[in-house]
């Protein structure tokens, strides 16, 4: 009768360990499918970056009136959108970066859990007769 406690128990920790491996690889593809969002979320914003970067660095575009050049109602027009574009364009940038640390933060958590959950794993293998 022992020997069929014993079984049972092992069947049973085989259960919670096949159940913990389980929780470990949907984990997994979560963390893969975060970090693959995080990677183009970054590429982007490094885009806008540069796109900012340039807008904001063309003196001929940002200081479009030019006296005796081009000037009068569709030079003030170009330059207010301009001006707006670079300001949207910031706007997205901050909205990005805080995507980015919402999802640096997920991934630091799914990391946290795996590894609680090896270490679950860990236990419930020793407990193996």
């Amino acid at each position: 009768m022992e020997e069929g406690k014993k079984m049972d128990n092992n069947t049973y920790i085989w259960s919670q360990i096949s159940a913990t491996d389980s929780k470990i690889s949907a984990c997994r593809s979560a963390l893969a499918g975060i970090r693959e969002v995080l990677n183009e979320c970054s590429g982007s914003l490094d885009g806008w970056k540069a796109n900012r970067q340039r807008i904001a660095g063309d003196s001929d575009l940002m200081n479009i009136r030019k006296k005796d050049v081009f000037e009068g109602k569709m030079a003030d027009e170009l330059s207010i959108q301009t001006a707006d574009a670079v300001e949207q364009i910031s706007g997205g940038i901050a909205k990005a970066e805080s995507l980015e640390a919402a999802l640096e933060s997920q991934i630091a958590r799914l990391n946290s859990t795996i590894t609680e959950l090896q270490s679950e794993r860990t236990a419930l293998t020793s407990m193996l007769e």
